[in-house]
């Protein structure tokens, strides 16, 4: 069994459709399993940012606000959110948390915050 962000990157990259997660990518799905039908969905993992959008000529403008933003900022809505094509709503970045393989897998509460580590964020159209 693969284990680890290469694991994780070969695994959402299958999910996503495509061989790797690389540098900035935008794939255009409608039923991306990144968002809900008609969103932009924001995949941040291990440096690399994937989003998907549901129409082509969200591509570009989603491109542009990405290419230049670390990984751990494109998943941060006060920082991506004004980057974006008008938007009406978020949803709250989604963290995934992996712990070791002999270890208790729940996290404690109180002991996330968004800024430690928001994977995922889905942003709708307007």
């Amino acid at each position: 069994m693969r284990m680890g962000t290469k694991a994780a990157n070969h695994a959402w990259a299958h999910l996503v459709g495509l061989s790797v997660l690389e540098g900035v990518q935008v794939i255009v799905h409608s039923e991306s399993p990144l968002a809900p039908r008609g969103w932009i969905g924001i995949l941040a993992l291990d440096g690399t940012i994937t989003a998907s959008v549901p129409r082509a000529d969200l591509a570009g403008p989603v491109s542009a606000a990405l290419v230049d933003l670390p990984s751990r900022q494109a998943t941060m809505p006060h920082v991506v959110v004004p980057r974006l094509p008008p938007t009406r709503a978020t949803l709250a970045p989604a963290s995934l948390v992996r712990g070791e393989p002999d270890q208790h897998h729940g996290v404690p509460s109180g002991t996330w915050r968004p800024e430690d580590s928001s994977p995922v964020n889905q942003i709708p159209l307007s």
